[in-house]
């Protein structure tokens, strides 16, 4: 084969597969962007592409997608907040659809909707079972906890496993006086079952708390529901969480800059990296961590819609970013 038909055929390759792990398959990382211009929401979502140092937009017209989580056979399934009869903020009543998207950015169905709902944490458990953590919009509290839904069903009716009245007897640090809010699940990660029986194995982690964000801590709870757990050996404040294939958790506070790796019996952390407003985190199946940098406030939103936010890319060889301005969810599909 000519030199110059290698280099070609080369750079072709680089341009399909975005990120490949050598001797260990393809590993694809996709971003949700929202977006709120002349009081209506917009959105992008993008596939990430670390060798050119890019992303590519695989779909341009969501509403303001919050999270997005792969399913096994890659599947997308992106939480959009939108507006039920497509007017304006605050005129019309919100909700959040979680909508199936194909790999090159085809839609497909509503595979389940939460009235009134915030979605930011949203993850998938060994029996393919969906669950999102929510926020309210405006203060409908009632709506506020975890839900599950079966997305192989469309517009499946979510059951809700975690109320505001499970969050409100945990959050012993409530502000009510500087900032009164309602309580909200900010992200969640489901750890899988994995053979050496760590204590959470098969739960849900999650982040949830009220007021600063100085008051967020770290939960958990069985993924069919009951009484969630503070883990309050770990310290606080956490607002996001990750896990990984083989047990690993990863947590993040988003108002001090860090990331640290939760020890496998939930009593201590590990400093893992410094990172100005770590928001969502994804990690693949080798242990490389990747995490959105949120310089977006939902409440004081500039007239683009947007800031600058980064993707980053944690692995053995150290920290990379990525410029993927506005970008919010992340997520890996193997």
């Amino acid at each position: 084969m000519k030199r110059t038909t290698w280099l070609l055929l080369s750079a072709l390759a680089i341009l399909i597969f975005p990120w490949t792990l050598m001797g260990q398959g393809t590993v694809t990382v996709y971003v949700a962007s929202p977006e709120l211009a002349s009081q209506k929401f917009r959105g992008t979502l993008a596939r990430a592409n670390f060798e050119l140092q890019g992303v590519v937009p695989i779909a341009t017209s969501l509403s303001f997608p919050t999270a997005v989580v792969c399913a096994p056979g890659n599947v997308l399934y992106v939480a959009e907040f939108a507006l039920r009869s497509g007017g304006t903020v605050p005129n019309d009543t919100p909700e959040t659809r979680i909508v199936q998207y194909a790999t090159d950015g085809k839609r497909g169905d509503i595979v389940a909707s939460i009235p009134e709902a915030f979605v930011v944490g949203m993850t998938l458990n060994d029996a393919g079972q969906l669950f999102m953590g929510t926020g309210v919009f405006p203060d409908a509290v009632a709506f506020s906890g975890i839900w599950k839904a079966d997305p192989k069903s469309a517009n499946a009716t979510p059951v809700q496993i975690v109320k505001p009245g499970d969050l409100q007897a945990l959050l012993d640090l409530l502000d009510t006086v500087i900032n009164p809010r309602d309580p909200q699940v900010r992200a969640l990660a489901f750890v899988p079952n994995v053979p050496d029986g760590r204590p959470f194995s098969g739960d849900l982690l999650f982040t949830a708390g009220a007021g600063t964000l100085q008051n967020w801590d770290l939960y958990r709870v069985s993924a069919s529901g009951g009484t969630p757990e503070k883990i309050g050996a770990v310290g606080h404040p956490w607002h996001s969480v990750a896990s990984g294939a083989g047990g690993e958790v990863f947590l993040a506070d988003f108002a001090n800059g860090n990331i640290a790796r939760l020890d496998e019996g939930l009593q201590s952390t590990t400093p893992f990296a410094e990172l100005i407003e770590p928001f969502q985190m994804a990690l693949d199946a080798q242990g490389t961590l990747y995490v959105t940098t949120k310089e977006f406030e939902f409440d004081n939103v500039p007239p683009s819609g947007k800031k600058n936010s980064t993707l980053w890319r944690f692995d053995s060889s150290g920290r990379l970013p990525l410029g993927a301005a506005g970008a919010w969810g992340v997520t890996v599909c193997e």
